[in-house]
């Protein structure tokens, strides 16, 4: 499983159309949405996953869009990074695979899920690749890899009861090891505000590069980050603490605001801002100093957010083979 900032031969999205996700701002997440995409698609191929009335909504919105291609597959939710397809280089034949794992809506969490479920498979015909099923419920944003090896996760996602309760943590990390080539380092949920996802990793930690974690903090989980940072530096990675937004509410609920949920296209890194302009200006800033081979973009995602995610949980790269 190649790093997110290798190049990349596309972007998945799947178009936003779930009333019950954005209740009370459906249309405002859409118009966010399509900002992200149009950034993305700057540089890169964006294949847009819809069907029926989604994929009417979505081809009104994007099709000006140079670099977009729509692919008619219907779904129940736009977070495409959890059900869709994780992408894998097959070190034999140089050719792109794909791991489909098993998907139960975040812990059986919100039903319906039957398109969602189908949606890994249906992608993998569409581009005549070969697809590994594996008998484990893993969430794509359940796991962050870089390039030397390594694999992040947290046992509360993975272990859930919800998940893969009877499953032992030596069976889910022989499957990373022999499919992914990844050694599995395992780190405690860092309680993010608002988190619906037993503690999806692309919120706490994210790889900047092979040797370097940022791993978020906040007043109220001090001794949780301590004990993050120790795995990962006994592990010989460089840590670097990351500020979180303040706390963010809107429409009446918390919400998941991480800057950890960027996305790596293959210009640009394109962090989520909250509303806070002091502290996302300053996010933004950070991550210049850091990414210098990037175009570091902060975008609008306060909306987007209103559905519990943001701009890492509604994309999932699609590996360049050289």
């Amino acid at each position: 499983m190649p790093a997110e900032w290798n190049r990349h031969r596309a972007t998945w999205v799947a178009w936003p159309h779930n009333q019950d996700t954005w209740p009370d701002n459906l249309q405002k997440a859409q118009q966010e949405f399509v900002a992200l995409v149009r950034m993305i698609a700057c540089d890169e191929i964006v294949f847009v996953v819809a069907a029926g009335d989604a994929l009417a909504s979505a081809q009104q919105h994007l099709s000006e869009i140079q670099n977009v291609e729509f692919v008619e597959f219907p779904t129940n939710d736009a977070w495409i990074r959890d059900y869709g397809p994780t992408f894998l280089l097959n070190r034999q034949t140089g050719r792109t695979e794909i791991a489909g794992w098993r998907y139960n809506g975040w812990g059986e969490k919100y039903p319906p899920l039957d398109d969602d479920i189908a949606i890994a498979e249906k992608i993998g015909k569409y581009l005549n690749m070969s697809c590994h099923g594996a008998d484990l419920v893993i969430e794509g944003g359940s796991i962050e890899v870089n390039d030397a090896g390594l694999l992040l996760t947290t046992e509360s996602c993975l272990l859930h009861g919800n998940r893969n309760g009877r499953v032992k943590q030596p069976e889910i990390e022989s499957y990373f090891e022999t499919y992914l080539g990844k050694r599995t380092i395992w780190i405690p949920d860092l309680e993010i505000d608002g988190d619906d996802t037993d503690g999806h990793i692309d919120q706490q930690a994210r790889f900047i590069n092979d040797q370097t974690v940022l791993l978020v903090r906040s007043d109220h989980q001090q001794a949780l980050f301590e004990q993050s940072r120790q795995i990962l530096t006994d592990v010989g990675l460089e840590v670097i603490p990351f500020q979180m937004p303040a706390p963010t509410t809107a429409y009446g609920n918390i919400l998941p605001a991480s800057y950890l949920n960027f996305y790596f296209c293959n210009r640009g890194l394109i962090v989520p801002q909250f509303g806070d302009r002091t502290s996302d200006e300053t996010a933004v800033a950070q991550l210049k100093e850091l990414v210098v081979d990037r175009d570091v973009v902060g975008l609008p995602s306060i909306e987007l957010a209103c559905g519990l995610g943001s701009f890492h949980c509604l994309t999932q790269q699609q590996p360049e083979v050289n």
